[in-house]
């Protein structure tokens, strides 16, 4: 390589250098059901997603961008592991009151819980070449591991009915709890109403040359969420690289929040739905406004602040 200072050969790094990485993930559910009666049925589900992700990158003596060109080579680790289990029960009824009447109701409640663990390893001095070990370190390595760990229990409901076919009213309710959240702000629930009307069912008059079909649709709505993980104290994190025989924390720039809320978005929407000229031409049309309250943004200090 008649460039050394600058760039390294393609042929050396192609050959000298291998990176790989190895990438397992498993997937797994179970449920069952259970037909309690007639109008009332019952099923409970339990499934995990399992992600592994390994990355290992081999750096051969010479190789100007990772190795300190006094030793014999480099070498970077990174493990990853994911793991998120959810757990379901819901019991749903559904019958008829009358000839006119059709109902269905839902209830339910489910746990969450995810875990991350990431850990990385970086030295840029081997002892010895084409050794790939962390033991052959002739520097102490950089290293680093995160963990984090998150749980939200919840409990819904919804119930609806329709009247002869035209009319069609759904409500719905959810309360959740959350591990990111503080105490006293960690349960949250949050409501919705919604219903439609097929007008020309209602009112067969309606029906004409023109209109063959018209229909009105209008819902309100909460949603509510949570905060992202660990967002509720200002922590510091470790440094490998030790000072006088200590080793090293940095405390984070950004000062966390300890009276978060849960987020709730309001929403409300309209709509028109018509059918002309048998339903040679169609119109959907819809209105709708939101509104997000309790939103965790973060914001920019001046520097002048300090």
């Amino acid at each position: 390589n008649w460039n050394l200072n600058y760039h390294n050969n393609p042929y050396f790094l192609q050959y000298d250098n291998p990176q790989s990485d190895q990438r397992d993930r498993y997937i797994a559910s179970v449920q069952a059901s259970w037909k309690l009666s007639n109008w009332l049925n019952a099923q409970l589900r339990s499934g995990s997603d399992i992600y592994r992700y390994t990355i290992n990158e081999d750096n051969a003596a010479g190789n100007i961008n990772y190795t300190d060109l006094a030793y014999n080579g480099a070498m970077y680790q990174f493990n990853n592991n994911n793991n998120e289990n959810n757990t379901e029960l819901l019991f749903a009824a559904n019958g008829h009151a009358g000839k006119h009447f059709q109902l269905n109701a839902t209830l339910g409640g489910a746990r969450r819980y995810a875990h991350y663990q990431s850990n990385t390893a970086n030295v840029n001095a081997l002892v010895a070449a084409n050794i790939y070990n962390l033991a052959n370190a002739a520097k102490s390595p950089t290293v680093s591991d995160y963990m984090s760990s998150l749980q939200t229990n919840s409990v819904y409901g919804s119930g609806s009915f329709t009247m002869n076919d035209y009319w069609t009213v759904e409500v719905t309710g959810r309360n959740d709890g959350s591990s990111t959240l503080p105490k006293g702000n960690n349960s949250y629930f949050y409501p919705s109403i919604n219903t439609s009307i097929v007008l020309t069912d209602m009112i067969p008059a309606l029906k004409n040359r023109v209109v063959s079909y018209a229909k009105i649709r209008g819902s309100v709505a909460d949603v509510g969420n949570d905060a992202p993980v660990y967002s509720l104290a200002t922590t510091y994190s470790g440094n490998a690289n030790k000072f006088g025989g200590m080793p090293q924390y940095s405390l984070s720039n950004s000062l966390a929040n300890a009276g978060l809320k849960p987020e709730l978005t309001k929403s409300g929407e309209a709509g028109l739905e018509l059918g002309l000229f048998s339903n040679r031409a169609t119109l959907d049309a819809t209105y709708y406004s939101k509104a997000t309250t309790n939103q965790p943004i973060p914001v920019l200090l001046s520097t002048t602040a300090g």
